[in-house]
């Protein structure tokens, strides 16, 4: 699957031929720490910690899960 980046201008993402953008905020959010990785591994607690802050950790996981899945 291939993923661009667009930071000039308008700020989007295009995975596998569709555009996120900052309208889709968890989404784009999420892709966005994952790609900024570099290829490294990223934990989902730090992750599910960014997004839903105070959430239940299954429920943070949960959402994780609905979020990528879109």
């Amino acid at each position: 699957m291939v993923v661009r980046l667009r930071a000039i201008g308008e700020c989007a993402m295009d995975v596998g031929g569709t555009r996120l953008g900052p309208d889709a905020e968890l989404a784009f959010a999420a892709l966005l720490v994952l790609a900024m990785a570099g290829g490294h591994t990223v934990a989902r607690r730090p992750l599910t910690d960014l997004l839903w802050p105070g959430a239940p950790d299954d429920r943070a996981r949960h959402n994780l899960r609905q979020t990528l899945y879109k």
